[in-house]
């Protein structure tokens, strides 16, 4: 086993998924409208430690901050806290009451009630939970949770809980036939004031959803793209050949390597060699040194992925003519996979809502065939599976009326330059040109609300007389357009949603693998402190042979099978216990290092049987290689084994000479 000794770098207090990262989440239970004044508010933050990367949970904090006017907040303020061994109350008992606990264990709770009924709105709240890592660095975990009043009038900017049921706006045609007759009362219009007013407020609504979403993906972007950089770090670090180098700790972003066999002096070839490994000769000191940490490179999430979707669809005036064609294209190269295995397209119905009825494989490509599910009665499928960069897979429909109104996924799978499977994936969702093919309309475009006309100036004209149906029917087009806007601004809302969905997923994925290797990597550091831990000064350190090494003292000493066990248990290790001849070679190998001189192992003879044992384990001497005409004499004087170049030998256990060690590291 090849060990690769490197220092674990960065933090990598490994988090779940994007939304649930932090593992804190807030629940708050306000008054519905129809019984405001009579329940009050009440808010609960819990902390789940699982996966969060959190050693010991120190304390949780509930905090809240003002909502401006402006409706972002101001600055937070603790209102209640709760540690393992006290609960307090900042704002006193007169106004909340608080209770909570702190559970080692997994979850820990804070739940504060306010006494007064009003109070409490117009606020974001924030819940933190704080303690250290596993490295002892102090961490925190944060969700916030805006409480907005329901009685609008009690917070400075009005906010709207709902989007607007546009369904309440009265019919304009049906207005339109009244006005046509004579006159339209100044209630009508009022009515339409505030049907647009309240769709306006769900404008207003949805696009403050759509912007803290984006802000999120945004944020969840770049915690992505730190851990895919830290993975690619950790792939460059095992390309160090440590059977040619020992390798330093981490100083200051860097580290150094020696190499193992002396060599003559020669700058330039020193240096090549330096720049094998990726680094460079160091020019202070005349020793071979070689850099290790390589500079981190590694793609933005967005990119890492390498999969790209092309569609071509045939323009409004053509539909009908034209069929749609899909292609999707992997590109392999700083995707992180070393070998493309298949490439797949998927679909999924939109339903009603804009909700997905579940994926289905249409079409899929490996090296050796195609698969082709729907048939050639409804698609005609090519692509290929290049090793070299690109693969592609290309659908065409035959019927120039499908394919609409689907989401389609791509999904390229193969494995890594570790061995283990990924996957990268895109998606893309393809609508009908002609709306009405679609279970949900959808509109390609953001309405202008300032085109909708003033109510209030309507209202005075219609007081004096009447009103015409062509002002009638340019406030249902008013109307129209704001109702669009609600519909695009939710659909973009339902894209980013999915998309953040999407990235989660990519981010745990990455998370747990990272969380792998983490592991891995800690039992390397552990293998690679066992070896420094070896007294070279006494002992001569062999090269590492499937995970362990081999060590020889310096001096030579009198023979004592135990008292040599008990120093070889000093370092780690035991007396030497073979496994197999390949095993005896390569430790005949290292013996030569001390020339002719005898050197013990863990074999010893059983004098009433006269059979070979290990001292350590006491298990039996089989599959060696004995010197001809050994063992001979192990029913006299002969009870040890000597090991040299060409196989074992008995011989007296007593005299001076050397003993070799075992000791495993991994």
């Amino acid at each position: 086993m090849s060990l690769q000794p490197i220092l674990i770098f960065g933090v990598l207090a490994i988090t779940s998924a994007f939304g649930s990262s932090s593992k804190v989440s807030l629940s708050v239970d306000r008054p519905l409208n129809a019984s405001q004044g009579s329940v009050p508010l009440k808010i609960n933050c819990t902390f789940d430690k699982q996966k969060s990367g959190i050693r010991t949970v120190k304390r949780v904090r509930l905090l809240r901050s003002k909502i401006g006017d402006n409706g972002k907040p101001k600055d937070y303020s603790l209102i209640a806290s709760v540690t393992p061994s006290n609960v307090n109350n900042v704002l006193g008992e007169s106004e909340i009451v608080v209770s909570g606990e702190i559970n080692q264990e997994r979850y820990s709770n804070l739940d504060v009630e306010y006494k007064s009924l009003t109070e409490g709105y117009c606020y974001m709240y924030k819940c933190a939970a704080d303690g250290p890592n596993i490295f002892y660095q102090k961490r925190s975990r944060i969700q916030t949770i805006r409480v907005r009043s329901i009685n609008e009038g009690t917070c400075k900017k009005l906010q709207k809980p709902l989007i607007p049921d546009v369904s309440k706006a009265p019919s304009f045609i049906e207005l339109q036939k009244e006005v046509y007759q004579c006159c339209v009362s100044s209630d009508v219009i009022k009515e339409q004031s505030e049907a647009i007013e309240q769709l306006e407020d769900g404008v207003n609504e949805c696009s403050q959803k759509t912007s803290d979403l984006e802000e999120e993906m945004v944020n969840n972007a770049e915690k992505y793209g730190e851990l895919a950089n830290k993975v690619e770090a950790f792939n460059k670090l095992l390309s160090i050949n440590t059977a040619k180098y020992i390798v330093s700790s981490i100083y200051k972003g860097k580290f150094y390597t020696l190499n193992r066999e002396d060599m003559v002096f020669n700058l330039e070839t020193m240096n090549n060699l330096c720049k094998g490994e990726g680094g460079r000769i160091m020019s202070l000191q005349p020793i071979f040194l070689l850099l290790g940490f390589l500079a981190l490179a590694s793609a933005f999430f967005g990119s890492l992925k390498k999969v790209s979707f092309t569609v071509d669809r045939p323009p409004k005036t053509s539909q009908g003519k034209i069929p749609l064609r899909i292609k999707c294209t992997f590109d392999k190269h700083g995707s992180g996979m070393k070998t493309v295995n298949s490439v797949s397209l998927l679909r999924s119905k939109i339903g009603d809502g804009g909700v997905l009825e579940g994926y289905e494989l249409i079409v899929s490509v490996t090296p050796s065939k195609m698969n082709n599910v729907l048939g050639e009665s409804e698609i005609v499928v090519s692509g290929e599976i290049e090793e070299a960069r690109y693969s592609n897979l290309g659908v065409k429909y035959i019927s120039p009326t499908e394919g609409f109104c689907y989401m389609y996924k791509c999904i390229a799978d193969g494995s890594d330059f570790l061995s283990q499977n990924r996957s990268r994936f895109e998606t893309i969702r393809v609508r009908s040109i002609n709306e009405g093919t679609c279970e949900k309309p959808q509109k390609p475009f953001s309405p202008d609300i300032s085109k909708a006309p003033s109510f209030i100036e309507l209202q005075k004209e219609v007081n004096e007389c009447c009103v015409s149906s062509d002002i009638i029917k340019e406030q249902s087009e008013a109307i129209e357009q704001l109702e669009d806007g609600v519909n695009e601004c939710s659909e973009k809302t339902s894209d980013l949603e999915e998309e953040m969905l999407n990235n989660a997923e990519r981010y745990e994925e990455l998370t747990n693998n990272t969380a792998e290797k983490y592991q891995e990597l800690a039992n390397k550091v552990e293998a690679f402190n066992k070896l420094l831990s070896i007294n070279t000064v006494k002992y001569i350190v062999s090269s590492i042979y499937k995970g362990r090494v081999y060590t020889l003292n310096r001096e030579d000493m009198v023979f004592n099978l135990e008292t040599m066990n008990n120093l070889c248990k000093g370092e780690g290790g035991y007396l030497v216990e073979f496994k197999d001849q390949d095993e005896q070679e390569f430790a005949e190998t290292f013996v030569a290092l001390v020339g002719n001189r005898i050197v013990l192992t863990g074999a010893n003879c059983v004098e009433k049987a006269c059979t070979f044992v290990y001292y350590n384990s006491k298990k039996p001497v089989t599959n060696v290689k004995w010197l001809p005409r050994e063992p001979n004499n192990c029913k006299r004087v002969e009870q040890c084994v000597n090991i040299r170049r060409g196989g074992l030998s008995d011989i007296r256990c007593k005299g001076r000479g050397r003993f070799m060690c075992e000791i495993l590291l991994m």
